[in-house]
């Protein structure tokens, strides 16, 4: 929910040529953090998960492998006649299983753990026409290619970020001190406009005095007072974010299959297999105990 949408730009009537490069390597990844960065600033969107930072220390606490399920970097990064980057897709390469019984998926980045809240590509205002034909010409020309804090890692994943972050002003801590007791805390993410109200926690012994709210009232009154443009209180809809009176703001996904018939069997036995197995475990799920009971 945020309190602002964000600013939309008007879709372009003519489609500008854009070349599309697919960054697979970490080295790749690294000399991209300028031109991402830059083009993160010209968007104007308030998404504080669009900066590189994200990206780069997610891909260092999730991108290992095992023997069944193996991770690619897949960033297209489009360019003009120029060579300047217009657009970056931060897309992932999933691949499930060995060959040649293998389910291949390009998802954007942030599905481990729900680390990321909000994985979008980022587009230069006036190229999103462009950017969508280059991008589907250029998937369609690879489709056989795809079918479709309580963790440690997220621990990891989050000191290794903070650093980097704190550095570039883009996160602080904020936290709500009654006496010398840390009763509330709360990571605010910072845009050149807007904050981003992310992970938080509380003393539940505090709970009847809604020390949350508290903390996230001044949370809004400092951005006010800098001049900030928006408060997003976070991806997830709740109960407790109704006071503030936001503005919703909805995003969506998409999946695309390739054509080939091996991808479009893969995806359907995927999708109704799940669903298939979370009808048959909703009995233990829900009831535990009635499934190891003894006669």
């Amino acid at each position: 929910m945020q309190v602002q949408p964000p600013q939309t730009s008007c879709f372009s009537s003519v489609v500008r040529p854009l070349n599309v490069q697919v960054v697979t390597t970490l080295e790749g990844l690294s000399d991209l953090r300028t031109e991402w960065n830059q083009l993160e600033t010209a968007t104007g969107q308030e998404n504080p998960f669009a900066r590189w930072e994200w990206i780069w220390h997610w891909w260092q606490v999730y991108g290992r492998q095992n023997s069944f399920r193996h991770y690619r970097l897949h960033i297209c990064v489009l360019r003009d006649a120029m060579a300047s980057v217009r657009a970056i897709v931060p897309f992932v390469l999933t691949v499930w299983g060995c060959f040649p019984f293998t389910v291949r998926a390009l998802r954007l980045f942030g599905f481990r753990e729900n680390t990321i809240e909000l994985p979008t590509p980022l587009i230069s205002p006036g190229w999103e026409h462009a950017a969508a034909s280059a991008l589907t010409e250029a998937l369609n020309g690879q489709s056989q290619r795809y079918d479709q804090f309580r963790f440690p890692k997220s621990r990891v994943f989050l000191h290794s970020l903070a650093t980097d972050l704190i550095a570039a002003k883009r996160l602080r801590i904020c936290r709500l001190h009654i006496g010398e007791q840390v009763v509330a805390s709360q990571i605010v993410l910072t845009t050149e406009n807007s904050i981003y109200l992310s992970f938080s926690g509380f003393d539940p012994a505090w709970r009847r005095y809604s020390v949350m709210t508290i903390l996230a009232a001044e949370c809004i009154k400092q951005a006010i007072s800098e001049e900030r443009h928006s408060v997003n209180l976070s991806a997830w809809s709740s109960q407790n974010k109704l006071r503030w009176r936001p503005q919703e703001v909805p995003y969506r996904s998409i999946t695309v299959n390739s054509l080939a018939l091996r991808s479009i069997l893969a995806r359907r036995f995927h999708r109704h297999g799940i669903a298939a197995a979370r009808r048959w475990l909703r009995p233990w799920i829900d009831n535990p105990g009635d499934g190891m009971r003894e006669e």
